[in-house]
């Protein structure tokens, strides 16, 4: 995927290399240099069998937070898990300007803006940890790997309705608006055949896809498929305590972080900011205007629209379960609206040394995470 450093330029997760897609195409994977919206690769024709969810089985098992988890725990750190057109970046400059306050040492790639393959596995053969972790994770999600170098962290990522997710990423993807010009158009492309691999990827369960830990596509599976691969999804993650922030309510999601991370994001003490996260149509914007429309995008989203859901539901569940939750959130409105711009942009990559004239920002983006004291 491209970098996100600072601004997160967002890329869509079938740029990050070859995928299965049920009733069959698949695509090689891509060079090491990621290409741009116009030299993405076609699919090439080969029949594959449906995919299924199967969660890794890590040599150790990781012990799942949902068995402990809750408002009163501790956590040493936080992985937050980036998805696509979800104000993940918002979140992202969001947590890096609590890092920046509160000392916490930051998880980024090495070189070329996101990880390399076993790149992360390296690193923690190497002894590296850190304490905060929200970037992309390529080339597949690795949580196994990603709960070592980051131990002892809660858990998140972000969901946004899928309806409004689509409508924004088939308006970003310029080539594929400029090829298909109506939803609709897309929709029926993708169900019968002619629409290509990563068109696919990039539109159609496409938060399924980017959180799965495969590169095998999602797109074009059936309700009852839909359902089975979801419900796995969701116990392998409820199993390891994921929360899941809602683009449409971020500000009662950052109540549920704060809580549960024991920060304190309502006196001022820790200032962060609430951004409107950059939107690019490149020269227009197409809309579901109507309820069949959307319809059709649930269709080729069923998966998504579960994991939606649930999350949803989850997020109500967290808030009944504090105390005093209105008060907070009003308060850490007002953080928000009081406080400046957030930190200065995190790295593209990590650095290798720390400048002395700016040593305060970038020893908590040092390759080396806590090694270095």
């Amino acid at each position: 995927a491209r970098n996100d450093g600072g601004g997160g330029a967002i890329g869509a997760s079938g740029w990050y290399g070859g995928g299965i897609a049920k009733g069959g195409q698949s695509v090689v994977a891509l060079p090491l240099v990621p290409p741009t919206e116009t030299e993405r690769p076609l699919a090439t024709p080969k029949p594959q069998p449906v995919v299924t969810y199967n969660p890794p089985t890590p040599a150790t098992p990781v012990q799942p937070h949902a068995a402990s988890a809750g408002p009163n725990d501790s956590y040493s750190g936080m992985i937050f898990v980036k998805t696509y057109k979800t104000a993940s970046t918002t979140v992202a400059m969001i947590l890096n300007s609590i890092a920046f306050k509160l000392r916490l040492k930051c998880l980024h790639p090495l070189d070329k803006g996101w990880f390399q393959e076993g790149e992360l596995k390296a690193r923690v053969a190497q002894g590296q940890t850190f304490e905060m972790s929200f970037r992309h994770m390529s080339p597949v999600l690795e949580l196994d790997v990603l709960q070592e170098i980051v131990p002892d962290a809660f858990l998140a990522t972000i969901v946004r309705d899928p309806v409004t997710k689509f409508n924004s990423m088939f308006n970003f993807v310029q080539t594929t608006r400029e090829k298909y010009r109506t939803m609709e158009n897309f929709i029926a492309a993708v169900k019968d055949g002619r629409a290509a691999i990563n068109e696919k990827n990039d539109l159609c369960n496409n938060l399924a896809y980017s959180m799965s830990g495969a590169k095998e596509s999602l797109a074009g599976y059936n309700l009852e498929e839909s359902q089975a691969y979801a419900a796995k999804m969701i116990a392998d993650f409820d199993s390891r305590g994921m929360f899941g922030m809602v683009m449409e309510r971020m500000p009662e999601s950052l109540v549920v972080v704060c809580e549960r991370m024991k920060w304190d994001c309502y006196s001022g003490a820790i200032p962060f900011k609430d951004t409107q996260e950059r939107r690019n149509n490149k020269g227009g914007t197409v809309k579901c205007k109507d309820e069949a429309c959307k319809a059709l995008i649930k269709s080729v989203n069923e998966i998504d629209w579960l994991l939606y859901e649930h999350y949803v539901a989850k997020l109500d569940e967290e808030i009944s379960s504090i105390a005093d939750f209105e008060s907070k959130l009003l308060k850490l409105k007002k953080v928000m609206d009081g406080s400046g711009s957030n930190a200065q942009k995190y790295p593209v990559n990590c650095k290798p040394n720390v400048n002395p004239a700016v040593k305060e920002f970038e020893e908590i983006h040092h390759c080396e995470g806590n090694k270095i004291i």
